[in-house]
Formats: structure tokens, C-alpha cells, sequence
């Protein structure tokens, strides 16, 4: 009985919104005559329709959708063009959705929404003035209704004396029967902000007030004020720097505003080209009952004697405040990089610091430091390019709770291209990495070796069809550890294949196989796929797309997977009119495991 009432519902909600949507498609030969009363008038009507099956292993469900959108909007001006103009809109959703096996049941969404907006005064002091209103209602197992309000208005206020204003405010209010999910609340906030030229300085500032208001009438409320300042102190010297002060964190929605009380200045340096500096400060905390606190000095030069030679130099404090706890840290670094000649490129760098954690009783210190060096160089030939590289760190940390550690590392690299790329592209990379790592209980060793060969190419043109291109690619590469960790060789392959031929189609092609160490979650992986796309115009203003898909995972030890992807859409615009038909197939099959989903959908928009 459930059943056979779920398919007379399904059968006349088809039929109603079939009937409605072309009797209103009907009415709108109306709108010349409406635009001639109220001005200019657009909107548009959409209505789709959408069916899904799914099989799970021989659990099969159902469900009908029906979506229907209906949105119409005004634009006039007022008796004088100079007074303003005024907008409106009317915007209906409903979406309702059934579904069948294993037990029949049925949901629908419906949404209302209203607007109405006044353009003032538009060349002299522009005032917008704003209401909206949207009803939301949800059936399903239960009802729930929730309605949200928000009016408000925006004012820019200039003169050719003082600065402009700026001044926002909004009243927002959400009532629901369904108070446990969607708590209501009652939002206001006012916000005024300005800016202008002072001397050589661009000066801005911005006031905010909100007020949260819960069901029962208790209100929570914060100010705040955002300054922010940016010039030229001298043709070398600029200048920025804020402040933010709040009496309560977070952010409102679509309000940018900082709700954290904070301060901070920069100043940049550059006398000519052949130095530079700069100095940072910052102070910031989080108002209210998050005492979190952060403070950051640095400081930086950098200076280029030689246009072969730039040496950067920076230092930084900073502190973390969260509860008791308390981290302070100091850094140094100094860096270099010298181009003696072309092609060979030179870097050597040393950094350090000192980091105190204090917090529940205790109290840890530990330094650290860093060099690094490396050295490139490429040589361009007639028909090859070589490349080769070295690079080393020595890293080393000491910490009172935990000891001294250290690091070093050595790696060598070398390749080789060739350049006449016409007919195809190759090149050759190895690497050889040497790690030592110590620590206060072990000393241990590592050896990292990578070859990797790649090829791609671009030259098959005219191939079978005229203005047709295949595009190939491919990549071998062996790894193998030694030492740290997971040891043992790594092997992969990859190939991919892309063929577009008639200005129409493409195939795709792809394969991947991976062999990895013994002792790993598998030993060997492989995966291959297949697609072919396809754009298809069959008829005037008609188009025909699809996409096909097929992927094949197999291991030696896990189950192999199959999966298989089609979508296929044919649209047809008839003047203002869209159709279009969608039609998706899935079927992913692991093992004796087996899931096919199908959905079809059609969708009409007539805009106007």
C-alpha cells in the first residue's frame, strides 16, 4: 500500500511540475508589456528532472528527483535617474526527491526568497538600502522551518574637505522550529571606515560594533578598530604600520574586519642598488578568554656588491604566550650566492638558534645550527645538454631533555638531454644521496640511489587524419635505500598516450606499473586505463559530448579492481531556451564485489 501511494505521489508531483513550468514558460510573452509598466525586467525558470538507480551488490535503490527554480527580478529607476534607482527580486526553489527500496519515502526542500534594494542619490552621497527575507522548509521523517531576515543599508558620505566615510549596518535574524540543530540568534553589527592621502602617507581606518543575541536574550557584543598606515618617510624609506584593538574575537561572515588587539610596523630600506635592509615588529593577542599572545621582531640585509654576487643576512625573535606555556626563540642566518661565469651557480649559507619552552613547571632549552652548501653548473652543446650538481648540509641540535643530534648530507647529481627536440625529447638523470644521522642512543647510514630515463614527443602530426596529433610520453625509474628505513629497490614504469584526430575526438592511454621492496604492505602494483572523449555538434545550435573511461588496478596482493565511467550530455538551445539530457554510468567491480549506478537527467532553462 506504502508503495503503490509513493508511486501516485511520484506520478502526480511529475505531473504538476510539468504542467507548471510550461504554462509559466508560456506567460512569459508577457514580458515586453511588463518591461514597459516597471522597467527592465529578467529572470529565468529552470526545471530538471533526475533519475538514479544504484545495484550493491543486488541491493538495488531508486530515487526520483524533481528541481524546480523560478527567479524573477526588477530594475527601475526613480521618477529622476539623480534621486537613485530600485531592484527586486522574487526567488522560489523546490526540490523533491523519492525514494524506493528498500523502504519507500519521499523529501522535499523548499526555499523562498525575497529582495528589495534602493540605489540613493547616486552621483553626490550613494545610500543602498536593503531588505531580504528567505524561507526555508525541509520535509523529510520530520519538518523543519527556519526563516532567515537581514535589512540593512551602506552609505559613502564624501566631500572635498574631509575624507570619505564609509558606514555599513545590518540587522540579521534567524528563527527556527528546530532549535537543537540550527540555534537562532539575532546578529547586528554597524561598521565605519575611511581613508585618505596625508602628505605622502595613505591612511585608513575602520570602526566595527557587533552584538550576537541568543533565543533567551543574552547578548554578547564587541567593538574593535582597525588602523593601518603606508608612505614614503624619504625616496629611500617607506613606511607601514597598524593597530587593531577588540574587545571580543572571531569574525563575522562576509565582514572583513580583524577582531584581535595588535600592533606592527615595518620599514624598508633602499639607498641604491647595491644594498637593502629592512626591520619588523609585531605584536598581536587574542581578545577575551583566549589568552594567546605573539610577538615578532626581525630584521634583514641584503647586499649585492657585484651583479655575480648577493649576500642576504637576517635575524628574528619571536615569542608564543598560550596559557602558562611560553616558547622563545632567536634565529640567524647568513647566505651567499655567487655566479662566477655562466652556466655555474654557487650557494653557501650558515644558520642558528636558540628555542625556550617554559610551562606546567618545566622548563627545556635547545640550540640548533645549520650549513649548507651546493654548486651547479649546465653546459648547453649542439645536440645535448649536460647538467650536474653537489650539495651538503651538517645540521646539528642539542636539547637538554632530549641530547645532541646531528645530520649531514652529501648528493650528487648528473643529467643529460638532448636539445634538437623534433622528433622526440630524451634525457637521463641519476643521483646518489649520502646520509649520516646520529642521535644520543645510535649512529646510522643511508645510501639513496635514483635513475630515472624519460622521453615524450610531439611529432606525430597528420598521422591517420588530416590535422590529427598524437602526444606520447614516458618515464623508467630506479630507486634503491640502503641503510635508514625500508631498504631495497624501487622500479616503476609509466607511459601515457594522447590522440586527438578530426577536431572532435581524443583517446587516452595510460599505463603504471610499480615494483617495490620486499617486506612492503605489497610487492607489486600495476594500473592501466583507457578513455575516449568526444565533442559533437550534430545540428544548429545543438551539441553532443561524451566521456568514457575504463581504469583496471590489479596487485599481488590485494584484489583487483575494475571500474568503468561513461557520461554522455546532449544540449540543444532553442532562442532563449536551454535543453539538455544527461545520462552518467558507473560500475566499479572488486573482486566478487560488484556496484553499477545510473542516472539520467533532464534540465530546461529559459531565461529571459
Amino acid at each position: 500500500m506504502t508503495r503503490l501511494a509513493g508511486r501516485q505521489f511520484n506520478r502526480a508531483t511529475r505531473f504538476h511540475f510539468f504542467l507548471r513550468f510550461f504554462l509559466i514558460l508560456g506567460m512569459i510573452g508577457f514580458e515586453g508589456e511588463l518591461e514597459k509598466g516597471y522597467g527592465a525586467l529578467n529572470g529565468a525558470l529552470e526545471g530538471a528532472y533526475v533519475y538514479t538507480e544504484n545495484d550493491a551488490g543486488g541491493i538495488k535503490t531508486s530515487t526520483h528527483g524533481i528541481e524546480q527554480r523560478y527567479n524573477l527580478r526588477v530594475f527601475n529607476n526613480l521618477w529622476d535617474p539623480r534621486l537613485g534607482s530600485f531592484s527586486g527580486g522574487v526567488n522560489w526553489a523546490d526540490d523533491q526527491t523519492s525514494y524506493s527500496a528498500p523502504i519507500d519515502d519521499s523529501r522535499r526542500n523548499l526555499v523562498k526568497d525575497y529582495n528589495l534594494n534602493f540605489s540613493l542619490l547616486p552621483r553626490f552621497s550613494p545610500l543602498t538600502v536593503y531588505a531580504q527575507k528567505t524561507d526555508r522548509e525541509n520535509r523529510f521523517s520530520t519538518v523543519s522551518h527556519d526563516t532567515v531576515s537581514t535589512y540593512g543599508f551602506s552609505w559613502m558620505v564624501s566631500s572635498a574637505v574631509f575624507p570619505r566615510i564609509g558606514i555599513n549596518g545590518a540587522h540579521t535574524s534567524l528563527s527556527t522550529d528546530q532549535a537543537g540543530v540550527l540555534p537562532a540568534s539575532d546578529i547586528d553589527y554597524l561598521m565605519v571606515d575611511t581613508g585618505g592621502r596625508l602628505g605622502s602617507y595613505h591612511l585608513s581606518a575602520r570602526y566595527l560594533y557587533d552584538q550576537t543575541k541568543d533565543p533567551v536574550g543574552n547578548a554578547t557584543w564587541s567593538h574593535g578598530v582597525n588602523l593601518n598606515l603606508n608612505g614614503a618617510i624619504t625616496r629611500a624609506l617607506t613606511l607601514g604600520a597598524y593597530a587593531n584593538l577588540a574587545t571580543r574575537g572571531g569574525n563575522l561572515p562576509g565582514v572583513g574586519f580583524y577582531q584581535e588587539n595588535g600592533a606592527g610596523m615595518n620599514l624598508y630600506y633602499l639607498p641604491n642598488r647595491y644594498w637593502d635592509s629592512n626591520l619588523r615588529a609585531d605584536f598581536n593577542e587574542s581578545p577575551g578568554s583566549n589568552n594567546f599572545k605573539r610577538s615578532l621582531f626581525s630584521g634583514g640585509l641584503n647586499l649585492h656588491p657585484t651583479e655575480k654576487l648577493d649576500w642576504s643576512n637576517g635575524a628574528q625573535y619571536s615569542r608564543f604566550e598560550a596559557g602558562t606555556s611560553q616558547t622563545q626563540t632567536v634565529y640567524a642566518n647568513t647566505g651567499a650566492n655567487y655566479r662566477p661565469f655562466f652556466g655555474l651557480n654557487l650557494n653557501g649559507g650558515i644558520s642558528g638558534g636558540i628555542t625556550q619552552v617554559t610551562g606546567g613547571g618545566l622548563s627545556s632549552r635547545s640550540h640548533f645550527d645549520l650549513v649548507n652548501w651546493s654548486a651547479s653548473y649546465f653546459k648547453v652543446l649542439q645536440a645535448i645538454r649536460l647538467t650536474t650538481g653537489y650539495g651538503g648540509s651538517l645540521g646539528e641540535n642539542t636539547s637538554e631533555m632530549l641530547g645532541k643530534s646531528s645530520d649531514s648530507t652529501h648528493s650528487f647529481s648528473a643529467g643529460i638531454d638532448n636539445t634538437q627536440t623534433q622528433i622526440v625529447h630524451a634525457g637521463l638523470n641519476g643521483s646518489l644521496t649520502l646520509v649520516n644521522r646520529s642521535v644520543p642512543t645510535r649512529s646510522e647510514n643511508e645510501i639513496e640511489t635514483r635513475l630515472s630515463a624519460t622521453a615524450d614527443s610531439r611529432y606525430f602530426r597528420d598521422f591517420i587524419f588530416y590535422n590529427d596529433l598524437l602526444l606520447l610520453d614516458g618515464t623508467v625509474t630506479y630507486y634503491h635505500v640502503s641503510g635508514i628505513g625500508l631498504e631495497g629497490e624501487t622500479i616503476s614504469e609509466e607511459a601515457h598516450a594522447n590522440y586527438q584526430f578530426l577536431n572532435m575526438f581524443t583517446l587516452l592511454g595510460s599505463y603504471l606499473h610499480i615494483d617495490y621492496p620486499h617486506g612492503s604492505y605489497q610487492s607489486s602494483t600495476q594500473t592501466a586505463s583507457l578513455g575516449f572523449l568526444g565533442t559533437i555538434r550534430p545540428w544548429i545550435n545543438g551539441l553532443w559530448t561524451f566521456d568514457l573511461k575504463g581504469i583496471f588496478n590489479g596487485s599481488e596482493s590485494l584484489t583487483g579492481q575494475q571500474t568503468y565511467d561513461a557520461h554522455t550530455r546532449l544540449s540543444q538551445q532553442i532562442g532563449l531556451l536551454s535543453v539538455t539530457a544527461d545520462y552518467d554510468y558507473l560500475r566499479n567491480e572488486i573482486g566478487n564485489n560488484l556496484n553499477v549506478s545510473q542516472q539520467v537527467m533532464f534540465r530546461a532553462i529559459r531565461s529571459f
